[in-house]
């Protein structure tokens, strides 16, 4: 854990220069450049990447929900203002996205925008408007995190720090949960529930507490399912 702790570390502040494993020797990603090019761009690499950073601490906060463990916190957009300033910063390699090379190198991009006009053209055919408007923005929320995950998890060694962000808000989220479930702390933000399993030989109502998250994590099922991710 140690050695994984100090490699994410080092990938933040240096960068990484090491491409990924799918790439051809013809993507946008692998360019020839000349010793001045790679020169400013060893530069920019030893600069911490801020765009990375808030991305990691935006999937924190969407997982952990700061905003409902503190009341304090609850009228403030975290997540919001996380994801726009990722993108602020980020921006040049999210519109690169959009380039005619980095299309044919990477297709699916061009499949994800097409689901974006997907989604609204199947209620516009009904001339459902309310659902057309919530369906665009909703999906569109999902396009600009999709966009911003490639402009900034563009390596081997940042899908690792990534999934280790993932990995120990999940432990954090879930160790709260557990701690509130067995009775050792009571946490306002978790409210477990309370379900009929049948009855004793009795005839007595026999229930069964089911374990909650937080937030979107709120059904028992997908507390569950975020115990799996984190494994």
């Amino acid at each position: 854990m140690a050695r994984t702790l100090r490699a994410a570390a080092i990938t933040f502040l240096n960068g990484s220069a090491e491409p990924s494993p799918w790439a051809r020797s013809d993507s946008p990603v692998l360019l020839r450049v000349s010793k001045p090019m790679v020169a400013h761009a060893e530069d920019r690499q030893s600069r911490p990447d801020i765009a990375l950073l808030l991305f990691l601490l935006l999937n924190a906060t969407l997982i952990l929900r700061p905003g409902e463990m503190v009341p304090d916190l609850a009228e403030v957009p975290i997540y919001e203002l996380l994801i726009v300033g990722a993108c602020l910063l980020a921006h040049r390699r999210i519109l690169r996205q959009f380039s005619w090379r980095a299309m044919t190198w990477q297709p699916v991009t061009l499949c994800v925008v097409g689901l974006l006009f997907a989604a609204v053209m199947s209620h516009l055919t009904h001339v459902y408007l309310s659902a057309a408007k919530d369906a665009g923005v909703l999906f569109f929320k999902t396009l600009i995190y999709y966009l911003l995950f490639l402009a900034v998890i563009n390596s081997v060694a940042r899908l690792r720090l990534f999934l280790l962000a993932v990995a120990l808000a999940s432990s954090g989220l879930v160790t709260l949960c557990l701690a509130d479930y067995q009775g050792w702390v009571d946490l306002p933000f978790v409210n477990h529930v309370v379900e009929l399993d049948g009855v004793t030989l009795t005839n007595e109502a026999q229930r069964v507490v089911r374990m909650r998250g937080a937030g979107i994590f709120s059904d028992p099922n997908d507390i569950s399912l975020l115990i799996v991710a984190a494994g």
